[in-house]
């Protein structure tokens, strides 16, 4: 940068760019320039941030497999799978109701054979006496009766009484009759034949059947017996 001229300290004189030590008017010698200081070093630039550190991905936890379940689904016996929409379903909608017309089988067969339910009869045939077998009916005379049903029959089954046809009670095996060592069920003591009075009001002199019936209508036991005046 160009300044003005400089003047001689002593003489006042301007001073010649070319004296470089002394005056030229006065012989003064001339200070030295200062020596031109450097320019300031310009500020450093900051140094630039560190670069930011890598995102680190967090450790990943390994797998879990889920957990197997309490029970696993068991087909049943019964059944087929259906085939999937838009197929022939037919054959396994028949299998499916095969099953179960099967099992409800299997449950009304074992229901029944446990619970004894339904009507039960045998073919086999037991006894039935009157003693004595001819009696007034205006003597008052003591008439025992003697039932023995087959012990192919159970003690809930149910028995008839019917007096020349005509029905004349109905009851449970087991409260009317004892089961015996042999099986057999039997019925010992004093009737009321003696009054002569049936299930139609008073017998008719005569001789007179007496039957015994089990659920299926089969004569488990039959006699007869003769009435006088």
């Amino acid at each position: 940068m160009a300044t003005g001229p400089k003047f001689c300290s002593k003489c006042g004189v301007a001073l010649d760019p070319s004296w470089k030590t002394f005056c030229g008017a006065c012989g003064n010698p001339i200070p030295a320039a200062p020596a031109r200081r450097a320019p300031a070093a310009a500020v450093a630039a900051a140094p630039p941030p560190p670069p930011a550190p890598a995102p680190v991905a967090p450790p990943v936890a390994p797998p879990v497999a889920p957990a197997p379940p309490i029970m696993q689904p068991q087909p049943y016996a019964g059944y087929a799978p259906v085939a999937p929409a838009g197929g022939n379903n037919l054959p396994a909608i028949l299998v499916l109701i095969g099953g179960l017309v099967v099992v409800a089988l299997i449950l009304v067969i074992g229901f029944v054979a446990v619970s004894g339910s339904g009507p039960h009869g045998t073919n086999e045939k037991g006894s039935l006496s009157v003693d004595p077998s001819t009696f007034s009916c205006s003597a008052n005379a003591t008439v025992t009766l003697t039932v023995r049903l087959p012990a192919s029959l159970n003690g809930d089954d149910r028995v008839t009484t019917k007096l020349d046809g005509a029905p004349w009670g109905n009851t449970r095996i087991s409260s009317q009759f004892d089961k015996q060592p042999d099986g057999t069920w039997l019925h010992l003591y004093p009737s009321i034949l003696n009054t002569c009075q049936g299930p139609n009001g008073k017998m008719a002199d005569g001789q007179h059947t007496l039957q015994v019936l089990d659920q299926l209508d089969h004569v488990v036991a039959e006699g007869t017996f003769t009435t006088t005046p």
